[in-house]
């Protein structure tokens, strides 16, 4: 294939090699990464158009990767790296053939840098160790669990009674999201419905009606109403609970 040999663009080649980072890549991919660097480093190395400080530059990227990780690919373009640093100290008064001729016997040229992030990538994804590709596996029941243990039926009670306590005491006013305990909207408090009241029920069953069986257990809430209390209350929960 042909390409126009303007210095453009060369200097389009050249950039592409300096903005080439593995987060542009699928599960942070080096070997595709290694793949288009090779190309465009073989079309500058053609032309003549290669500059030896990319290699310190396409080093600097593949790292990028894992420096986070410190693993033993992370480990490996880090020894590279301070090999590359020495070599262009080394080469920095040699002419272009005398310093590429260092660099093939260093084994520090594009290619054997591509190479060499390729081979370190390929042994952690391999073995399933690659951090970008390891699948992020999630326990849908951990909210769930983690809840159960956190509220237990003694504290939702209370929070049951605190909250009729607000809704019917003289002071405060309702948020929003504030669920009234007469008829359930939002908004507003039991105290300040408009609704018809609802007749109310001892929530301590030890006296019985004489005409009303109540099919609560002594000392627990009827369910409606731990229905109406509870879903806000696991929702939010106190902030001792949540911390």
């Amino acid at each position: 294939m042909l390409h126009t040999t303007s210095i453009h663009y060369f200097e389009g080649l050249q950039t592409n090699i300096r903005k080439r980072k593995p987060s542009q890549y699928s599960g942070e991919d080096i070997a595709q990464m290694a793949e288009d660097n090779k190309e465009d480093t073989n079309e500058l190395t053609i032309a003549g158009q290669y500059e030896f400080n990319l290699n310190n530059v396409m080093v600097d990227n593949f790292l990028e990767a894992s420096r986070a990780e410190h693993n033993s690919y992370c480990h490996e373009m880090l020894n590279v790296s301070a090999k590359i640093d020495k070599a262009l100290i080394e080469i920095g008064y040699m002419d272009k053939e005398a310093a590429a001729q260092h660099l093939e016997a260093e084994e520090l040229t594009h290619e054997n840098i591509c190479d060499k992030a390729e081979n370190a990538y390929r042994t952690l994804f391999d073995k399933h160790q690659w951090p970008a590709a390891r699948p992020t596996i999630r326990d849908s029941k951990a909210p769930y669990a983690k809840m159960a243990k956190t509220f237990t039926p003694d504290d939702v009670q209370n929070h049951a009674y605190a909250l009729i306590h607000q809704q019917t005491g003289p002071k405060g006013k309702a948020k929003p999201d504030d669920i009234c305990l007469n008829c359930g909207e939002k908004g507003h408090w039991a105290r300040d419905c408009k609704s018809d009241k609802k007749p109310k029920r001892p929530f301590n069953n030890n006296k019985k009606s004489k005409h009303q069986k109540d099919k609560h257990r002594p000392g627990t809430l009827p369910s409606a109403m731990v229905s109406l209390v509870f879903c806000p209350y696991v929702l939010s929960g106190p902030s001792s609970n949540t911390s």
